[in-house]
């Protein structure tokens, strides 16, 4: 699959007048018939002399593709393996690939708040390879999936929030030039170990770093000031690399299942604060401590009809061991930090939700 997309970004502004930016590309536009805004009193329509800005055209592109080879029984030697061994009787390896461009959105190209106008927006560049293996047995009671992935993203663009003591309130910095890189190992297995009882695993392994520096912008009322933010080799935050899931299904009777599935997360980094990093710090983020929620999902379908309906009972009980953990955290957050080293008592945490229950009547038509 290939494709080319062009988008192209305006601003009119029915508040402001061009008369007040000397901006080259600043034009004036007549709003007096733009009977969609509202006037002075019950009066519709804008005014002369509006700001409107009006970019150039960006075009991305984006070529994806892949392919699967069909190995046959060329694995099932691993039969030898009591109880999973079949799983191997019928196998697949497949190849992903994938380069994007992503155009950057309209605050990263027109600043609406002062009319400024980047003069060269860079697309965000992303660059993704996979490698898999799909096996399944012949009487389809097992499958399992392993894969390898790699992703590379350049020049992205995002924003953090930044406290400022002096006017008490939040400002916004842009941050640049962003680059990551994303690697892991992911398996999955399915088994139908008897006529009541399924087994579920998967398991996950990533590294996720920032491989640069970013230039950070921060925007104020005054004037844009530039920093450079130390991100080079910092572990990309806001998601564990490291998860563990295992369910265990019962259908003790037809129209029933009752099923327990424990989750694991390790390897979870707080998301990096701007507080400090401009000022060359390259210690790495503080990693949340691992956590397992437990939970419980149950339906039964009612042996009763009216006409088309087909009512059913359901239940799902959220962390039944009502476990304490971190779910997300910000490194050296510039509320809670003490003393800006990296340490727990400098994060500002968030936790996750205590025991909760959803029970429930569904009918199907």
């Amino acid at each position: 699959m290939a494709c080319m997309t062009t988008v192209k970004y305006t601003h009119w502004n029915h508040f402001k007048a061009a008369a007040n930016y000397d901006y080259s590309y600043v034009q004036a536009k007549d709003g007096s018939s733009a009977d969609w805004v509202e006037g002075p009193g019950d009066a519709m329509g804008g005014n002369p002399g509006e700001l409107y800005i009006e970019a150039d055209p960006i075009s991305t592109m984006q070529v994806k593709g892949g392919v699967m080879y069909g190995l046959g029984d060329m694995l099932s030697f691993f039969n030898f393996i009591p109880v999973f061994g079949k799983a191997a009787d019928n196998a697949d390896v497949w190849f992903n690939f994938g380069l994007i461009d992503k155009a950057p959105i309209f605050d990263q190209v027109i600043q609406d708040w002062d009319a400024k106008m980047s003069a060269d927006p860079k697309n965000e560049k992303f660059t993704a390879f996979e490698l898999g293996l799909n096996t399944n047995s012949n009487d389809g009671t097992m499958a399992a999936k392993l894969n390898f992935y790699s992703t590379t993203w350049a020049d992205r663009i995002a924003t953090r929030q930044v406290y400022n003591p002096e006017t008490e309130d939040d400002e916004i910095v842009y941050l640049t030039g962003i680059n990551q890189a994303h690697s892991g190992i992911e398996g999955e297995l399915a088994a139908q170990i008897h006529p009541m009882v399924r087994l579920d695993l998967s398991i996950g392994y990533g590294n996720w770093v920032f491989t640069d520096d970013a230039t950070g912008t921060y925007r104020d009322s005054g004037s844009d000031v530039e920093y450079t933010y130390t991100l080079k080799d910092l572990k990309v935050g806001d998601m564990p690399q490291g998860t563990l899931a295992a369910g265990f299904t019962l259908t003790p009777v037809e129209g029933a299942t009752i099923q327990a599935l424990y989750r694991f997360y390790a390897l979870h980094y707080a998301d990096w604060s701007p507080s400090n990093r401009e000022q060359g710090d390259t210690r790495q983020v503080w990693k949340a401590p691992a956590y397992s929620v437990l939970d419980i999902h149950a339906t039964y379908d009612l042996p009763i009809e009216l006409g088309p309906a087909k009512p059913s009972l359901f239940l799902h009980v959220f962390n039944a061991l009502d476990a304490t953990y971190i779910q997300d955290a910000v490194d050296n957050s510039s509320y809670n930090s003490w003393s800006d080293t990296h340490a727990p008592s400098d994060a500002e945490v968030y936790f996750g939700l205590p025991t909760a229950f959803n029970l429930g009547l569904k009918v199907n038509f």
